[in-house]
């Protein structure tokens, strides 16, 4: 069973608010996970499933693994390409700004 942690969310200087970080997937807190499934990228992206799929390869940039063969085939997406991913998309903007 994997062990669950509170963390505190600032929202007011006086106000603190407690998240669970299992419900909240983030490409920080899941790098114990190998892969994230659908759901779980996009919300760990900070977007819609759709636009996820709209974005993963082959369409889109965004890479995934493909596993299995037909009805039983799973994407998933590997932490540390999303992380590399979203590096590259960070430097891209960096450069298109000077």
């Amino acid at each position: 069973m994997a062990r669950q942690s509170i963390v505190p969310l600032a929202l007011r200087h006086h106000e603190v608010a407690r998240v669970n970080v299992s419900e909240t997937p983030d490409l920080t807190t899941a790098t114990r996970r190998l892969a994230l499934r659908p759901a779980e990228a996009a919300k760990a992206l900070g977007i819609s499933a759709r636009t996820l799929w709209g974005q993963t390869a082959p369409r889109g940039p965004i890479p995934c693994l493909r596993i299995g063969h037909g009805k039983r085939q799973t994407v998933l997406y590997p932490v540390a390409d999303l992380q590399a991913w979203l590096s590259r998309q960070a430097e891209a903007e960096k450069g298109d700004d000077q």
